[in-house]
């Protein structure tokens, strides 16, 4: 029975730890400092060595409800400053998500607690932590999954999408939650109270559904942005064609015009020649050259939507004296949705324009390479800069936004996403600011 009981004593430290860390690791499996199998390794020591100090103590002295509570939050604090070394990402998202699974977890033991206080008091004499742990375990079956879609496949998806200086305030609603269930409910005494478990489940409960619905409606209001943005891009891409068309327009109409008068201008040319009238004849024929139509840049790319957009910003390129290096090969269906390509060549290189009109030395240029490579997409933008970006936490943030986060950046990475590739916005030297895009092509 002692063998038993220690076992019991083990057990429920393993159960009080292993489910509710893999909700806490597994939404950041992606963001680990350190390996994965090192995370573990340690993870693994940590555990031993609480449940082994938790076993010897209460087998060997007289330690009350209270203390046994102050080792369990003392040994939570240590697990929990570890998740946040090994785990690289905002300090506010990891502790809302920890929160959401602490106020889980207090929901967990609160019921199993009060069963084993309330309704099988004999059996916990005999046997401490026994009817814990089982009730521990048969709520975790029933509870674990659904947990789990919840955090992994619903927070998580609407986290991803939420601007980072919001983490700043929305930690507080899962923190003033799970801070009034450890005032009503650390007292272990008033467990076998009815009012003790109503509590914890009302304050789990509301704690998880506040959160679902303000980070849904938070993603909304996202999607609501980058809806704008794309019909932003439509619009200005209409816009583009309308120029573009105009000026084709008037060229074809010049060039019909030139066609017409060139029999009189070879008549003309061919009586200077016949007079020896050199200087005439050059006199006149510099004249003819400034009047020739200039030319309109409308075969860069196969693609309309891509080549509108670039015909454009040269055009704007070449007007504020910026150079310009464009080099793109994209088909005209490769299975990427044409407003996603706008949002990025237009977000891309209009910030690479803004950027060179900013520099007050040093040369001013954009270079884009777009081409299919292997089934992907790649884009690599480069442009030139004063050296001046306002960056922090792997965060680019707008200089023209007074140092808020645009939205067109993260724009870009949302379509790289969508289309299961990544992006990377670089600083080359303090001359050089580069953009490298993949996307995966669904053709």
């Amino acid at each position: 029975m002692i063998m038993f009981n220690i076992v019991m004593k083990i057990l429920y430290i393993l159960l009080f730890m292993i489910p509710l860390s893999i909700l806490r690791y597994y939404p950041f499996l992606d963001k680990l400092r350190i390996s994965l199998r090192n995370v573990i390794i340690i993870y693994t020591f940590l555990i031993t060595l609480e449940a082994g100090v938790f076993s010897y103590i209460t087998n060997n002295g007289s330690i009350n409800g209270m203390e046994i509570q102050v080792y369990r939050i003392a040994w939570g604090g240590i697990f929990a400053l570890y998740s946040f070394i090994v785990i690289k990402d905002k300090f506010f998202k990891q502790f809302f998500f920890y929160l959401i699974v602490a106020s889980y977890s207090a929901v967990i033991f609160g019921t199993a607690n009060f069963l084993e206080a309330n309704i099988f008091q004999e059996v916990s004499e005999k046997h401490p932590y026994t009817i814990t742990n089982v009730a521990v375990i048969v709520q975790i079956i029933f509870t674990f999954p659904a947990m789990f879609e919840l955090i992994l496949k619903r927070l998580k998806k609407f986290a991803d999408s939420v601007e980072t200086d919001i983490w700043k305030f929305i930690w507080l609603i899962p923190f003033m939650f799970y801070s009034m269930g450890l005032i009503f409910t650390t007292d272990l005494s008033t467990a076998e109270s009815w009012k003790h478990i109503v509590t914890r489940y009302m304050i789990g409960i509301g704690a998880f559904t506040a959160c679902y619905i303000l980070l849904k409606t938070l993603k909304q209001l996202s999607d609501n942005a980058n809806l704008k943005e794309r019909l932003y891009f439509i619009d200005q891409q209409l816009q583009m064609q309308k120029k573009q068309y105009k000026a084709i327009a008037e060229n074809v109409e010049k060039t019909r015009k030139a066609r017409h008068d060139l029999r009189h201008h070879l008549i003309l040319v061919r009586r200077y020649i016949e007079a020896d009238k050199k200087a005439e004849l050059l006199k006149y024929l510099e004249e003819q050259h400034q009047s020739i139509p200039v030319d309109v840049e409308k075969t860069i790319c196969e693609n309309t939507a891509v080549n509108v957009l670039v015909c454009y910003y040269i055009g704007l390129a070449k007007e504020k004296g910026i150079r310009t290096d464009f080099k793109i090969s994209i088909p005209t269906d490769i299975g990427i949705l044409d407003s996603d390509l706008s949002i990025i060549f237009g977000n891309c290189i209009e910030n690479a324009l803004e950027a060179c009109e900013r520099m007050k030395s040093g040369e001013k240029f954009i270079r884009v390479r777009a081409g299919m490579k292997m089934g992907e997409l790649v884009i690599v933008i480069g442009n030139g800069f004063d050296g001046h970006v306002l960056y922090d936490n792997e965060q680019f943030f707008s200089i023209k936004r007074n140092g808020n986060r645009g939205i067109g950046i993260s724009s870009v990475r949302a379509v790289a996403e969508k289309y299961g590739g990544n992006s990377e916005f670089k600083v080359v030297d303090e001359k050089n600011f580069k953009v490298s895009i993949v996307l995966r092509t669904k053709v």
